[in-house]
């Protein structure tokens, strides 16, 4: 008797809810009734403007889900995911990130399927955390910029986006050195010479630091390959000669004769 009523209920919250659901399309159907594609559309870059997000939204999806042979989907798909960026906030991102992808899908050959490719880098960028947390962002900010560079060499967002690619290898770098420099003091040379050499090999050299070379060479000191550290200590000094670490770098190199 229990499950029957139990099941009464649930299918009058089913029915509710799909009535609701009816009643708000239909709402949205005679608000936007006699509307063109085209009216929908510049409305919905009119508050976009404005930062009305929710409202560029609504006549974005009207437009969509009502003019199926309409030229301005493309656009419009676009201007959705745009939306969504442009408001900003962890949430938004993600969401943004998602409609960029499946308009890449939808129109592989668009002339804008690279803007949507960098705009995911973007997405994944704004949510990269500090070094020594996760960096699952960071790496997802590289992929996609390799992606990017990849598979639209011609693009005029490559320029840009190799600014962030430098930015997000740097903030990489600096959690590996955070991870190097624990195993420093404990005097683990090895894993933290592999991690010296995992940078120094993916990395574009814009985003190598000072730092990283004072630290590699000393490590390579310490384990008594002189010859490889005095290569790193003279780099340093080549490349940051102004650096904190240059001045060190001559006394330890001084110390290798």
């Amino acid at each position: 008797m229990k499950s029957i009523i139990k099941s009464i209920y649930i299918f009058i919250a089913i029915t509710i809810i799909i009535t609701l659901i009816n009643c708000g399309s239909k709402q949205k159907k005679l608000k936007y009734e006699g509307y063109t594609d085209q009216q929908l559309y510049d409305k919905a870059m009119q508050y976009m403007e404005k930062k009305k997000w929710e409202q560029s939204r609504e006549l974005l999806k009207y437009l969509m889900e009502n003019f199926y042979d309409s030229q301005l989907l493309m656009s419009a798909k676009l201007a959705y995911a745009d939306t969504f960026f442009k408001q900003g906030g962890m949430e938004n991102y993600i969401i943004s990130e998602q409609q960029y992808e499946e308009y890449i899908k939808l129109y592989p050959s668009s002339i804008n399927a690279d803007y949507a490719q960098f705009q995911i880098a973007l997405c994944n960028y704004n949510q990269i955390s500090k070094p020594g947390r996760d960096q699952i962002n960071t790496y997802k900010t590289i992929n996609a910029i390799k992606k990017l560079i990849e598979n639209y060499p011609r693009s005029s967002y490559i320029q840009e986006a190799q600014k962030y690619l430098i930015k997000a290898y740097e903030n990489l770098n600096n959690h590996q050195m955070k991870i190097i420099k624990f195993y420093l003091k404990r005097k683990k040379w090895e894993p933290a010479i592999s991690r010296f050499e995992e940078i120094l090999l993916t990395s574009p050299k814009e985003s190598i630091t000072a730092e990283i070379y004072y630290y590699y060479a000393e490590t390579l000191q310490k384990v008594g390959r002189i010859e490889d550290s005095k290569i790193y200590y003279m780099l340093l000094q080549e490349k940051f000669p102004r650096s904190k670490f240059a001045i060190l770098a001559k006394e330890k190199a001084a110390g290798n004769k």
